[in-house]
């Protein structure tokens, strides 16, 4: 993958030498005022290869996706503008950061839901550890929807209600 398995503090980190290489490329694109559509891909793929390792990785590819589409559409090197240069600057930090992006904690529930829509009010039952009813009543607007409709509003307004314990699962 091309990344550290750090399972200790259960994280990636990036390989020294491919974070070297990667700042060599990202240095002689700044140095340059065009650049063919083949750099900035490779450029752009190991940015978002590196989104497993490094925080928010895929937001700063937004200029370099536009550079590739402009530079297909015209069969031309790409001009590198201020917002594009700022980008890929923005990528020099890599020489000074060695923090750590936490893997995601894996937690898998099975759970029960059941609910019932009434012309009135709504109603859930969800058994985790434990079970828990909620019910409500409709709007005025939400009880002029037809059954399929509020039936499917149940659903999600359970689903709302029970956020906290079904998070990060």
């Amino acid at each position: 993958m091309g990344f550290l398995s750090d399972s200790t503090r259960l994280a990636f980190r990036l390989i020294p030498a491919k974070k070297e290489k990667f700042l060599i490329l990202v240095r002689q694109v700044l140095g340059c005022s065009t650049v063919s559509v083949k750099i900035f891909q490779r450029l752009l793929g190991k940015c978002v290869s590196f989104s497993l390792a490094v925080p928010v990785a895929l937001l700063f590819t937004r200029e370099m996706n536009l550079a590739i589409s402009k530079g297909m559409r015209t069969n031309r090197l790409v001009k590198i503008d201020k917002d594009l240069r700022d980008e890929i600057a923005h990528w020099i930090f890599l020489e000074t950061w060695d923090d750590l992006l936490p893997w995601k904690e894996e937690r898998h529930l099975q759970i029960f839901l059941s609910s019932d829509a009434s012309g009135s009010s709504w109603g859930a039952t969800m058994k985790l550890s434990e079970t828990i009813t909620i019910s409500d009543y409709w709007t005025d607007e939400e009880r002029e929807f037809e059954i399929a409709t509020r039936e499917a509003l149940t659903l999600n307004k359970a689903l709302a209600s029970f956020y906290n314990l079904l998070q990060n699962a």
